[in-house]
Parts: structure tokens; sequence; C-alpha cells
């Protein structure tokens, strides 16, 4: 399987060591001082808890449309969306196109004329870039999430997912489930901007954990069907990240502080840093 990585941050090396480590050919397409490391380095991914670390050479290919692909993995902030899409358009054949991040919009965000098949799903890592290399934990509470179906190339992504030892899930829901996650994750960023970015701090903070379970409890009802979806456990990232679905205020509450008290600050970090540059300046 010929794989394009679109997004050589944390996400895209990760995973895309993942598959080169199993032998399918990676390529990554060039884009700015990232890729430069790439072409330098290789996709280098380190695991902080196990310590084991994969570096894979790969080749770097100036647009979307200089080789054939199955499988095109998609992992830019959905934000810079927008900026692939065109790159996109000049892929060839009909490959595989897994958008594979915190796309809030789902398929509502993605135009209707892309080459392929178009399919949904979100990493289950978290980490940061430090020295060209990124460094990340698995999720226990979150396995790596793809969309029911995708044919022959999403199912090898997912052999090979298994086979390096990441937990996977499939979901018939993949909207819903992105659209909660995105209200878990802002729900968690602003917790954590109130206590300045601290999960230690947070998990000490009762009043702050019982504010963010009750913002991510009522942001997710206004989603179509969301909130059903989730009590009955089809939708989210294991609905609930330590009690399981629709626990009561005080479940919600001990939930929070159990989650907060901990979380590794890999965990944290993407939110933490957004908070971060979010916060007015005095």
């Amino acid at each position: 399987m010929r794989v394009l990585v679109i997004g050589a941050g944390v996400i895209g090396t990760v995973y895309g060591a993942q598959l080169a480590a199993a032998g399918h050919p990676v390529s990554v397409l060039r884009h700015g001082r990232r890729t430069d490391e790439v072409a330098r380095l290789g996709l280098v991914a380190r695991d902080v808890v196990d310590h084991t670390s994969q570096t894979a050479p790969v080749e770097l290919v100036p647009e979307a449309g200089a080789g054939s692909y199955d499988l095109v993995l998609i992992s830019v902030w959905a934000t810079q969306l927008p900026a692939v899409i065109d790159d996109l358009r000049r892929l060839s054949g009909a490959p595989a196109l897994l958008f594979f991040g915190n796309n809030p919009t789902g398929r509502a965000a993605l135009p209707g004329d892309l080459p392929g098949t178009v399919h949904l799903g979100f990493p289950g890592i978290g980490g940061s870039m430090a020295d060209g290399a990124a460094e990340y934990l698995r999720l226990p509470q979150q396995p790596t999430t793809l969309q029911t179906g995708g044919g022959l190339s999403v199912a090898q992504f997912e052999a090979v997912l298994h086979s390096r030892g990441f937990a996977v899930t499939r979901t018939p829901e993949m909207d819903g489930w992105l659209a909660y996650h995105a209200v878990f994750v802002a729900s968690v960023a602003a917790a954590l901007s109130r206590c300045q970015g601290s999960a230690v701090e947070l998990a000490a903070h009762r009043s702050t954990v019982r504010l963010m379970c009750r913002a991510i409890e009522e942001g997710s009802e206004p989603s179509v069907g969301l909130a059903c979806r989730v009590s009955r456990g089809t939708c989210g990232p294991s609905t609930c990240p330590c009690c399981g679905p629709s626990p009561c205020a005080t479940g919600r509450a001990r939930c929070g502080h159990r989650w907060a008290s901990g979380a590794s600050p890999l965990t944290l970090a993407t939110p933490a840093r957004r908070c971060e540059r979010s916060r007015p300046r005095s």
C-alpha cells in the first residue's frame, strides 16, 4: 500500500512512521521547515512510555500529484484544511482520503469534488515535537478512532496499527464523534487556561473541574442527535474519559478530577499551548 502523508506534525509523524515500519512505502508532501527536517532525519517517533523509537526514511514529494497512492493521511489542523484542498485535487487515481484530526464540522467542511473516497478518523495519541522527533504517548481513554467502512486501504491501516500495538475502535458516527471531541477539548483548554495550563492545579481545583464537566455536557446538547448517541455510548471519545456514559453530576466531577490527576503533560500539550496563545496579554 502506497501512502502519502500531508501534515508531518506529531500525528503525521507517528502514524506515518508506523506505516513505514510495517513495510508500506510512505511519502510526505513537502511544505516548509518541518519537511526540511523530515528530509534530513526521516519520520522519527519516540514513545515516552515504553521508550521505543521508530525512524523511517521517507520520500518527500513537491506536490500530491507526483505519484499514485492508495491511502492519503491528512493530519492538519481544521484551519489548515482549505490550504490543502487544491493539493488533494491534484491526486491521481482514486485513493482513500483519511482526514485524521480535529475537524469538528466533519464532512461538511470538505468539498464534494475530491478524487477517491473520503473517510474520517482521529488519532489516539498526545505529544509534541522535540529536535525533529515526535515524542508521544498512547491515550488509553481514547483509542485511535476510525469511521466504519473505508475499504481495503483503511482496513490495512487499521491492521498496521493493531500490529504495532495501537488500540483501534470503529464508529458509524464519526461526524458526531468529532463534534463531541471538539466540545471536550475546548472545555478542557478553557479549564486549563483558568489554571495557568497546569493539569495538576486543575485536578486540585474542584470547582473548575465541575465547571469543565458541565461545559462538556451542555456543549454536546446542541449537536443534532449527539447527546442521545453519547448516552448510548456509540459516539464520543469513550463517552466519558473515566466513568462511562451519562454519569451524574457527582460522577462527572469525580471523573474530571481523576482524568486531570492522571493526565500527562503530553496528553494536554496541544490544548494547553493553544489556550496559552489565545490568552490576552496585559
